[in-house]
C-alpha cells in the first residue's frame, strides 16, 4: 500500500476484476477501482504483491510493476490511467528505488530508470548486483547508489544518474578482484547507508556523501572478519537507526547514527532479532511480544509500549503510532488496534475484535485495514480515530529571575495525550516562539534581560483533526539587579 496525492493505492480482488489496483481516500465511498489492466477476471500483478519495493511514489507519479518475464513499468498521475512505460525490463524480478522525481530498477541484467518527466526506461548497461535479500539501491538527489560489476563477480559501490557519462564506480571497498558486495542501500536527506566487507572486518555497515573521500566503514562490532549481526534498519528524519547484536553480548541492541560512529539507544531483552521501523522522527523496535519506541532526541533510552505486540508493520498517522496486538497475548482468541503517543502511558487498544484486522494503512484522514471473515474471505474496513483530549502545563525552572543572572527562565510545556504537534508560547500578550513537541515536552527560553514584573507564560497547543487545543500558563517573577556597593 501506498499514498500519493491523498489517496492510498493497493492491489485487491473484488472477484470480479481480478487482482487489480485499486485506491481509497479512508471512506467506502471513496474506495474505487483505479485501473483493470488485465480486462475480465484475470489478474495484473500475477507476480508482485505491490510491496514497498514494487509500488512506490515520487512528487508526481505513482510507479509499479506487474507481470512475469519480461515485467512492465507503469506510470500514473493519479488523474489518468496508468501508462506502461515503452521499454520492458527483462531477466530477474527487480525492486522499485524512488527519487523525488523518478524511478530506478536495478536488477541482474542492467541498471533502468526514467524520470516523471519520460515515458520510456534507460538502459545504462553493466552487470548489477542481484541478491534474494535486501534492497539493491537507493537514490539520493537523482542518483541511485547499487552495486554493480563490469565483469567477473568484483560487485562494488557504483553510482549513476541516468547518463553515460555519469555512470561509474565510486569506490573500491575491497581491493583487487573480490567483491565487497555492497547491500541493504538505505538513504536519508545527506547520506546513502549500506552494508559491504571489505575483507578486513567482515560485513559491517558504510556510509557515502556521494564522493569517494565521503565513503567509509561505520561500525566493527564484530571483531577481525566476522560479519556483524545486522537485524534491521529503519530510517527517521535524517537518522538511521539499525539493529545488532554486539560479538559476545546477551541482548540485541538498537542503534542510530547521522552519518557518524553509531551510538547505543538500548539494549532489547535477549538477543533474537529486533526489527525496527520508523515513527516520526524515531523508531520503534519490536522483538518478540514486545515493542518499544526510542525516546526522541539524542538522549538514548526505549519506552516499553507493549507485551502484546502481534510482529505486524506499525503505522505513524496524524501524529500518533498505531500497530496490531493480541488483547490477551496467551488467549490468542481477540485483536486489539492500539495508538501510543511514544510512551507506556499514552498506549492504549482503540478498537478490539474477534477478527484479525491486517495490513493496517493511513488513508485519508482514517486508517484502513483488511479483516477475515467466516466464508467471504477478506474485506476492507476502516477506522475512524477520534479526538484525543490533550492537556498542557507550563513549568518554569525557576519562578523568581533577578536580571542578568544564570540559568535565564525555560519555561517547558509538558502534554499528553499526543506525540508530535507544535506549542505556541507567550509571554502574557506578546508571542514567543513556536516549539515542536518531542516525547511530549516543548521548551522555550525567556530574554536574559527580562522587564521587571510579573511574567503570565502560557503555552498553547494548537488543535487538530485528531486532538482537542490545550493550553496553560504559570507566572514567573523578575526582580531588578541588586548593586553592591
Amino acid at each position: 500500500m501506498v499514498e500519493f496525492q491523498g489517496y492510498t493505492y493497493f492491489f485487491a480482488d473484488d472477484d470480479v476484476h481480478g487482482r487489480e489496483l485499486w485506491r481509497s481516500d479512508g471512506t467506502a465511498a471513496g474506495t474505487t477501482l483505479f485501473a483493470d489492466l488485465t480486462p475480465g477476471d484475470a489478474s495484473s500483478d500475477t507476480t508482485f504483491g505491490a510491496g514497498p519495493t514494487e509500488m512506490v511514489a515520487t512528487r508526481n507519479r505513482l510507479y509499479f510493476l506487474t507481470g512475469s518475464i519480461p515485467y512492465t513499468l507503469w506510470y500514473t498521475d493519479g488523474t489518468s490511467p496508468p501508462r506502461a512505460a515503452s521499454t520492458s525490463v527483462p531477466y530477474f524480478r527487480s525492486g522499485l528505488v524512488a527519487d523525488t522525481d523518478g524511478v530506478f530498477i536495478v536488477n541482474a541484467a542492467s541498471l533502468y530508470g526514467m524520470r516523471d518527466t519520460e515515458s520510456s526506461l534507460r538502459e545504462l548497461g553493466g552487470k548489477s548486483a542481484f541478491y534474494n535479500v535486501g534492497i539493491q539501491g537507493a537514490a539520493l538527489d537523482g542518483v541511485v547508489y547499487y552495486a554493480n560489476s563490469t565483469g567477473g563477480n568484483d560487485f562494488e559501490l557504483w553510482r549513476s544518474d541516468l547518463t553515460a557519462a555519469g555512470t561509474s564506480r565510486l569506490s573500491e571497498i575491497r581491493a583487487g578482484s573480490a567483491s565487497s558486495e555492497p547491500l541493504l542501500f538505505m538513504a536519508t536527506s545527506t547520506h546513502v547507508y549500506f552494508v559491504a566487507d571489505d575483507g578486513y572486518h567482515g560485513r559491517e555497515l558504510w556510509v557515502t556523501d556521494g564522493t569517494a573521500d565521503g565513503t567509509r566503514r561505520l561500525t566493527d562490532l564484530a571483531t577481525g572478519t566476522r560479519d556483524t549481526a545486522f537485524g534491521s534498519f529503519s530510517i527517521a528524519g535524517d537518522r538511521l537507526y539499525f539493529t545488532a547484536t554486539r560479538q559476545g553480548a546477551q541482548r540485541t541492541t538498537l542503534w542510530r547514527t547521522t552519518g557518524s560512529t553509531p551510538t547505543a539507544v538500548g539494549d532489547l531483552t535477549n538477543t533474537a532479532t529486533g526489527i525496527a521501523q520508523p515513527f516520526a522522527d524515531r523508531a520503534v523496535v519490536s522483538q518478540n511480544f514486545e515493542l518499544w519506541a526510542a525516546r526522541p532526541g539524542d538522549g538514548g533510552g526505549l519506552n516499553l509500549l507493549s507485551s502484546t505486540y502481534n510482529r505486524s508493520p506499525v503505522v505513524t498517522h496524524r501524529g500518533h503510532l498505531y500497530f496490531r496486538g493480541w488483547t490477551d497475548r496467551y488467549a490468542g482468541d481477540r485483536s486489539s488496534i492500539y495508538r501510543s503517543t511514544g510512551t507506556a502511558a499514552g498506549t492504549v487498544a482503540v478498537w478490539t475484535s474477534s477478527s484479525y484486522p491486517q495490513f493496517l494503512s493511513p488513508a485519508g484522514r482514517n486508517l484502513m485495514y483488511f479483516v477475515t471473515e467466516s466464508g467471504l474471505g477478506y474485506r476492507l474496513r476502516f477506522y475512524v480515530p477520534r479526538p484525543v483530549t490533550t492537556k498542557l502545563r507550563v513549568r518554569l525552572n525557576r519562578t523568581t529571575y533577578v536580571v542578568g543572572t544564570k540559568p535565564r527562565v525555560q519555561a517547558t510545556a509538558v502534554v499528553s495525550g499526543v506525540a508530535l504537534g507544535r506549542v505556541t508560547f507567550y509571554d502574557g500578550r506578546k508571542k514567543l516562539r513556536t516549539v515542536a513537541v518531542r516525547d511530549g515536552r516543548a521548551s522555550v527560553r525567556l530574554t536574559a534581560r527580562p522587564s521587571v514584573g510579573k511574567h503570565r507564560i502560557r503555552g498553547r497547543l494548537a488543535p487538530t483533526s485528531l486532538t482537542t487545543a490545550a493550553q496553560g500558563s504559570a507566572v514567573v517573577t523578575v526582580k531588578k539587579a541588586v548593586r553592591s556597593r
